[in-house]
């Protein structure tokens, strides 16, 4: 069986419980798996088409039940994993070669350990290491310790790779990992964060109820040993694996509980916080570009200018004072950095990206090679913190910063373990220089406001954001950043009222950043689920006319005139969108009422002239033409479509005027194209031919085929004008001539 013929029958099969033609998926089903020799899964989808069976009896007997629309559902949603089974045991069957495969197959190997044998004795390694066992250890025994450490480590990471290839979850495994999760004060939150983590991957790979339960009682729940940290990434998880799987039949009892969460007293902040840190994703990669490209580069080409002046400075200068240089300041501002660097900053107060850039180059150390290490939140009793031979001040000093995702504090550690120790104590020293307030750090890390949630999201998203798209096997895997996040798509969540200022913030987010797709779809949403405003139809269709959908912003930009027909933007949008539709006739009209109210503004009045040329009205065009030159002489702007119109409208020497003017001050070689033409309607043909062969000289790249095309181009106006249809190819044959 080919992958192809994987992913028809599961189309077919999809379709059909879609069409809600549940007997025939069951039977494609056990087909499927038949075939597949999967002998288990065929007897779970004959036991669940006989309970269908059984429902069908019951129904068509007439006999009420109540229960029988939430029975139908749970089933659906029964059948809809068995399928995502036996899809999954069909490509283990082709020897997939991706990542989850080949960690599936090694659990596999292993006997398929109980995840909660796993879990308790992951449970007595951590009594052993507990802060108060190690403390009352002696030095003989610190190596035994070290080793019970590095045991841990992996068992969290052998932890994490079967939440992520177990499929589905089992009741008792779904009990154990909810206890150590939510009753448990053994184990260390970083495992209990990375645990979680596990789920999600799990959950974008497959849907998987269970999981979507745990990662809602962890976050609902009432027991004050649940950090707060793990709240939030139990949030976070579950919000994406929603967006994940958005149309996706949910069992009766896990919709009910999701319609529930609005009562929790937290979820408003942290879906909003939630969603505006996945919406800051879709703005990495400009971030990454505008530091690579411009601030890297700029702070390259200052770096000699820099070492001069220490050079020169090298006797007075004052360590102390380097930041405060006015000379260093000055420089920054000529150059340009320091705009940009102002903007890095103001980027970075928001919640932006600014460290992937620097960070990517930093994840081909060894410790990334596992997954699940690109998830680890950082703490110092880490074998490779503890173990990189790093001075304690700086390793607690990366670990409180709140600037840094977890999994970049990792890199930064692995880097300075491999700086020499000299360099290692003057990075020390420079840190210290720099009057670092550790208890500002510490301060900037507790867990007591809307900012400590802020951040938290922020730098888990982060982490996220970095392992699938730096992950080195990051394309075998589902990208959760390739998602819509549309909140009005998840809603089971909360009642669907209460999003509106969410949605309404990730739109302006994307709108004043220029992505108009994202834009557009949440304004759409929000003109669904909200009364509409001006401003909302103004800028959905402002996202509309942007990506070139005349149309159909045109009808956004009257829906917003409807409520003030004087608004000048409102009205230039609603013109410029019929001049681009090729409608002159209604773009003037709206022109006209704009000019009315600005009757100097000169674009108008260019606009207007061109609204006019188009509709061949070219005496009013020269008009207004005359008008824009008047008020602004030294643009010159006004001049070619003015000797146009004039020619157009047979003023042949106020036409040559015009282009006399052009040609003494700036001409084009188009310039000497038109020139041409005036002389051929003139009937002067040895004055036109010279203008067209200076023309083609000026324009050396130019080909006869070109020139022709350029020329047939104009032919009708020509012609309309009065130039007699057989001297047109006499006259291009001599041309032709001349220019070979």
């Amino acid at each position: 069986m080919t992958k192809a013929e994987i992913k028809t029958k599961k189309d077919n099969i999809v379709s059909l419980i879609e069409e809600r033609r549940l007997r025939q998926a069951m039977v494609q089903l056990a087909a499927f798996t038949e075939e597949l020799a999967a002998w288990e899964l065929t007897g779970e989808v004959r036991d669940l088409e006989r309970n269908y069976s059984l429902m069908l009896d019951y129904a068509v007997k007439g006999s009420a039940d109540p229960d029988r629309a939430r029975v139908y559902d749970d089933l659906v949603s029964r059948l809809l994993m068995l399928l995502d089974k036996a899809v999954r045991e069909a490509d283990l069957k082709l020897q997939d070669a991706r990542l989850y495969y080949n960690v599936l197959r090694y659990e596999r190997m292993q006997g398929n350990k109980p995840l909660s044998e796993l879990l308790a004795t992951y449970r007595d390694l951590s009594r052993r290491l507990s802060p108060v066992n190690v403390l009352n250890l002696g030095t003989a025994d610190q190596q035994a310790v070290e080793g019970d450490r590095r045991d841990a480590e992996a068992l969290e990471r052998r932890i994490f790779n079967r939440l992520w290839v177990t499929f589905p979850l089992k009741g008792d495994e779904a009990d154990a990992l909810r206890q150590l999760l939510t009753e448990s004060n053994v184990e260390p939150e970083h495992a209990k964060e990375l645990y979680v983590t596990g789920l999600l991957m799990a959950q974008l790979h497959n849907f998987d109820p269970r999981r979507l339960e745990i990662m809602l009682d962890v976050y609902t729940s009432e027991n004050e040993a649940v950090a707060d940290r793990l709240r939030l990434t139990a949030f976070v998880a579950l919000i994406i694996s929603l967006f994940r799987w958005p149309g996706r039949q949910l069992p009766s009892k896990l919709a009910a509980r999701l319609s529930l969460l609005a009562d929790h007293p937290d979820v408003d902040q942290d879906m909003r916080l939630t969603m505006m840190e996945l919406t800051r994703t879709r703005d990495t990669e400009r971030i990454n570009r505008k530091m690579r490209d411009e601030v890297m580069p700029g702070m390259m080409k200052l770096q000699p200018e820099f070492r001069q002046r220490l050079n020169d400075m090298q006797e007075e200068l004052d360590p102390d004072s380097l930041g405060d240089n006015p000379d260093w300041q000055e420089m920054l501002e000529k150059s340009g950095m320091a705009d940009r660097l102002r903007e890095m900053s103001e980027i970075q107060q928001e919640g932006g990206d600014v460290m992937m850039s620097t960070f990517a180059h930093l994840k081909q150390f060894p410790f990334f090679n596992e997954a699940a290490n690109w998830f680890l939140p950082y703490h110092a009793d880490h074998t490779v913190v503890a173990g990189a031979g790093i001075d304690e001040s700086i390793t607690t000093i990366i670990g409180a910063s709140p600037f840094l995702c977890d999994s970049d504090k990792y890199s930064l550690t692995l880097s300075i373990a491999g700086v020499p120790e000299q360099q290692r104590r003057m990075m020390l020293g420079q840190l210290q220089g720099q009057n670092i307030d550790m208890a500002a750090l510490e301060a900037a890390s507790l867990d007591n406001t809307d900012t400590s949630h802020h951040n938290f999201i922020n730098k888990y998203v982060q982490n996220l954001y970095r392992f699938f798209n730096l992950f080195r096997r990051k394309g075998e895997m589902f990208n959760p950043f390739t998602l819509n996040f549309n909140p009005y798509l998840i809603k089971q969540i909360v009642p669907i009222g209460e999003y509106g200022e969410t949605v309404r913030l990730m739109a302006e987010f994307y709108f004043s950043h220029k992505y108009y797709d994202e834009a557009l779809s949440l304004f759409q949403s929000l003109e669904a689920w909200s009364t509409p405003t001006p401003e909302l139809y103004q800028k959905t269709g402002y996202s509309l006319r942007k990506l070139k959908r005349w149309d159909e912003a045109l009808k956004y930009f009257e829906q917003a005139e409807l409520f003030d027909g004087t608004d000048k933007w409102t009205l230039s949008n609603i013109a410029y969108i019929n001049m681009q539709a090729g409608r002159y006739g209604k773009a003037l009209e709206y022109y006209e009422r704009l000019a009315k109210q600005d009757p100097e503004n000169v674009k108008l009045t260019l606009a207007i002239g061109r609204c006019l040329t188009e509709l061949c009205r070219y005496r009013e065009a020269a008009d207004a033409y005359f008008k824009a030159d008047y008020y602004d002489p030294k643009s010159m702007k006004a001049l070619r479509p003015l000797a146009w119109a004039l020619l157009m409208d047979g003023d042949i020497d106020g036409s040559l005027k015009q282009y006399r003017r052009i040609l003494a001050a700036d001409p084009m070689p188009l310039d000497y194209m038109n020139m041409g033409h005036l002389y051929l309607i003139k009937g002067d043909y040895r004055e036109a031919v010279n203008a067209y062969l200076t023309f083609a000289t000026i324009e050396p790249e130019i080909s006869e085929n070109a020139f022709r095309q350029a020329f047939n181009a104009d032919l009708p106006s020509l012609i309309a004008a009065g130039v007699a249809p057989d001297i047109v190819p006499l006259i291009l044959d001599y041309i032709s001539y001349s220019l070979k």
